[in-house]
Order: structure tokens, then sequence, then C-alpha cells
């Protein structure tokens, strides 16, 4: 609506050529579809995988608290951000680890330049303590962010399996209504021609015995087999366009 302002409403005469329509904003059900469809292309671009749960707390908290803008773009743009920094924090260390690492490297540099000067022992005392308790913390972090990695890296593994098993159970598929569909085809052109076989044998035979004209019987096999393969041709079309839907 701000660039039909800018744009067009200044001028009257090329704004009466143009007719607006207003467009409802979609409500959090409707919205929640469009995210839904979404999904594929965000989960491969960002290498992450989004969980319903996301999509409904997408919705409800950008009604929530974005009032600047409207649906689904509030939405979209708030799921692809979160989206963004998942995927940074599983290539990046947490932030709580690097502010203890930036704290820890803060006094330990002030423990070193105090205990070259040799002074306020107390406050040496008082910095190596503090170290230790850091280096503590920050082992126990770096632990838990390990654990989360490798629960991370086995449930994409598990979703790679997964997305493979999906793919070979479709591909077998695929190939067993092929099969099917060639299979059938030419039972149908088998049938067909035994069909064909013996009404051609007994019109041959109807015309020898009432001693037809030789001429006759090769026009009239020309006839059947004509016949044949646009019956044929039928039987291929339908099995395709059956095997196709």
């Amino acid at each position: 609506m701000g660039e039909y302002k800018k744009y067009f409403e200044k001028d009257g005469a090329l704004a009466r050529r143009f007719q607006i329509v207003k467009v409802a904003e979609p409500n959090q059900d409707v919205t929640a579809e469009m995210l839904r469809s979404l999904l594929p292309m965000m989960e491969k671009h960002h290498n992450v995988s989004i969980r319903e749960e996301a999509i409904t707390a997408t919705v409800h908290l950008s009604d929530r608290y974005l009032h600047g803008r409207r649906q689904p773009d509030k939405s979209v743009s708030l799921l692809d951000t979160a989206c963004s920094r998942v995927a940074v924090s599983q290539s990046t260390s947490p932030d709580a680890i690097q502010d203890v690492e930036a704290s820890l490297v803060r006094y330990q540099g002030e423990l070193a330049l105090l205990t070259q000067e040799r002074s306020d022992v107390l406050r040496q005392e008082m910095l190596a303590n503090k170290i230790a308790q850091l280096e503590e913390e920050l082992e126990q972090l770096k632990s838990a962010w390990r654990h989360q990695s490798e629960l991370v890296a086995k449930y994409k593994v598990q979703m790679i399996f997964h997305q493979r098993i999906c793919t070979e159970k479709n591909w077998k598929v695929h190939i067993r209504k092929t099969v099917l569909w060639f299979l059938s085809v030419w039972i149908k052109i088998v049938l067909l021609m035994l069909f064909l076989g013996g009404q051609v044998f007994h019109w041959v035979y109807a015309l020898m015995v009432n001693n037809k004209s030789i001429r006759s019987v090769k026009m009239l096999g020309a006839a059947s087999f004509g016949a044949a393969i646009c019956y044929v041709r039928y039987c291929i079309t339908s099995s395709y366009l059956s095997g196709r839907s």
C-alpha cells in the first residue's frame, strides 16, 4: 500500500487505470499452512529440521509481538531468522562459552601482571580462585555443548537414513508399477494375437470352403492386421495412462 501511495496516487490519470484490491490478512491457521509449504525449502537451505511446534510458536509469537508487519510476511521472516541462528550456532561455540573464555583471558592477564610485579597478594589469590572456578565452569559448558553437538549429529544421520529409506521405497514402488504395466501390456498383446489368430483361421477356412477368391482373403487379412495394430496401440496407451495415474 505504501508503494501505491508513493508512485500511483500522486498521478490521478494513472491511478484511474488501476483498481485497488484489498487482500485480508490470513488467520493463524492459514499462516501455519503457508509456513508448512515452505518447510522443505527452509530445511534444505539452512540444513536444519523444523518441527510442528516451531511453526505453531512462530505464528503465535509473531501475532503477539510483531505489530508493525502483516502475516504471513512476519512469520516467514521470524522463522527464517530462527533457522539462520540455529544453523550458525551449530558451527560456532555458544555465547556462554565465549563469555567465559573472554573473562578467563582477562583474569589470567591480570594475574600474570600482578605476579610479575609481585604486588597485591590478596588480589592474586582472589584471581587464582576465580580462574579455577571459570575453568571448571568452562569445562562443564564445553561438555554440555559436545553432548548437544553429538545429539544433533545423530539426529542428522537418522534423518538422512530415513530420507534414503523413503527414496528407496518410492523407487521400489515405481519399479513395481512399471513392471506390472509392461506385464499387463504384453498379456493384452498375447491375448489379442491369440484371439485374432483364431478369427483369421476361422475366416480363411470359411472362405476356402465357400471357394472365395484369394484376393478377398488378403484384404480380410490386411483389415484384421490393421485392426489388431489399432487395438494394441489403444491397450498400450490406456495401460500407460493408468500406470502414470
